[in-house]
This record gives C-alpha cells, sequence and structure tokens, in this order.
C-alpha cells in the first residue's frame, strides 16, 4: 500500500506541473495583458491561481512523505517537516511561474522556446546523472545482472524527459544520493532565470503596465517569493531533515 501511494502521489506531480503549471502562465499573462481593475472576476481569477499553487506545493510535500514511509532504511518526515517542505515548493513555484508569465505576456513565443532549451538542457542532466531511471524502467522479471534491453533504455530516455518537463518549475530529485550541489547548480540557474524575465519585462513593457500600481510590487514579490523558498528549504535541511544515521542509532538502541 505505501509503494502503491508513493506511484500515486509521483502521478499527482506530473498532473500538477505538466496540466496545472502551463494553465497557471497562461491565467497570468492574460491577467497581466488585460488587467483593468479589481472586480469580482479578477478577485475569482487570483484565488484559483494561489489555489494551484497550494496543490502543487501539496503534491510534492505528500511525495517526499510517501517515499519516506516506503523506505525501511529511512525515517518518516514529520508535520514541521511537511510544513517547511510545502513552503518551499510553494515560494519557488511562485517565482517560477510569475517570472515566466511575465515574459509571455510580451514574447509567448520566445518564452515557449526557452523553456524548451531549459527542457532540454534538464532533461541531458537527468540522463546523465540520474542512473537510477534506468533500474526505474527495467523489466523486473529479467535477473538484475543482465545488461538492460534496448526498449528499457528508451523508456528510461522517455521519463528523464518528463521528469525535464517538471524541472522547468520546480527541481524533483530522481536518485537517492546528496543534493547540496545539485540544490546550488539548479536554483543558481533558476535565479539567474527569473532576473533575466523580470528584467526584460520591466525594459520592455508598454507605459501603461508600467504606470499601474503592481508593476513593481510584481517584480519584488518575484525575487522575494524565490529568496522565501530558499530560506524555508534552508530551515528544512538544517531542522528538520530526517537523517538515516539518525533512524540508525534509534533501532540500534531498541535492539539493545
Amino acid at each position: 500500500m505505501l509503494k502503491e501511494d508513493q506511484d500515486v502521489a509521483l502521478l499527482r506531480i506530473f498532473e500538477c506541473f505538466l496540466e496545472a503549471a502551463p494553465q497557471q502562465i497562461l491565467q497570468l499573462t492574460l491577467i497581466l495583458k488585460h488587467y483593468n481593475e479589481i472586480n469580482f472576476q479578477f478577485v475569482h481569477q487570483v484565488a484559483s491561481i494561489v489555489s494551484s499553487f497550494g496543490s502543487m506545493s501539496w503534491a510534492m510535500a505528500s511525495y517526499h512523505r510517501s517515499i519516506r514511509s516506503a523506505q525501511q532504511d529511512k525515517s518518516n518526515i514529520r508535520y514541521m517537516a511537511t510544513v517547511f517542505q510545502f513552503l518551499w515548493h510553494f515560494f519557488i513555484t511562485v517565482a517560477r511561474i510569475l517570472s515566466i508569465s511575465v515574459v509571455a505576456s510580451i514574447w509567448p513565443i520566445l518564452t515557449i522556446i526557452c523553456c524548451v532549451i531549459h527542457w532540454i538542457i534538464m532533461t541531458i542532466w537527468i540522463i546523465i546523472d540520474s542512473h537510477g531511471i534506468l533500474e526505474f524502467c527495467r523489466d523486473y522479471s529479467r535477473p538484475p545482472h543482465i545488461k538492460p534491453k534496448f526498449k528499457e533504455h528508451i523508456y528510461s530516455i522517455l521519463f528523464a524527459m518528463i521528469i525535464g518537463i517538471v524541472h522547468i518549475f520546480i527541481y524533483f530529485n530522481t536518485i537517492d544520493s546528496n543534493t547540496l550541489w545539485k540544490h546550488i547548480f539548479f536554483y543558481m540557474f533558476c535565479f539567474l532565470e527569473n532576473i533575466s524575465c523580470n528584467i526584460v519585462w520591466s525594459y520592455t513593457s508598454s507605459p501603461e503596465i508600467r504606470s499601474v500600481w503592481y508593476f513593481y510590487i510584481y517584480f519584488i514579490f518575484c525575487v522575494l517569493s524565490f529568496f522565501l523558498g530558499i530560506v524555508a528549504m534552508i530551515i528544512y535541511y538544517t531542522m528538520f531533515h530526517p537523517s538515516k544515521k539518525q533512524h540508525t542509532s534509534k533501532v540500534s538502541l531498541q535492539i539493545t
């Protein structure tokens, strides 16, 4: 049942970031291009977008809880850790989608091209680094010492391409390994992209857009949201992240 819950949580992530995230970009793009005044329709759209952000963040936090619960050699994630994981993914996702949306409101075709380039880079990185994807796509009816078939390699590449789309919005670890340098590389890369998007938007927007009240607030909120997500991630890893070493010591103490 825990393994099935883990698979369901993985499918929920794919649903959120392959379906809901592009829809949020489209909604925000329309709001930025056709915003006139605060009315019921505007409030309803903003509420829908915020709820979708919460759903995507909870999908990530729920997935990490489920994979921990399914592994006997790992400690479960506590409730406070889940809260900071939720905040971490919420603020990062908000910053990413807001930054992509501002450029999409001016140059939609260029935004699609940049997202495709980002997707290709992330897919190549995943294929090179994440050998666990090949294990995930193996045919377990065959002995483990036999080399994977060509079809299994194709499946692993297709799976890496799907995860690469998720990496447009958020980092999604595919193998059990140290993620410090991976996080540094990914979030530095995304931060440069976010800043570039906001700078391009601020210098190429029409005078009508520059005169509205949310113009500078939008830029500040994109940057602030990203840093809040990084702070939540640091707090999670330094104070609430369960380690294998602590779990092992507890088990040995109980056996003793």
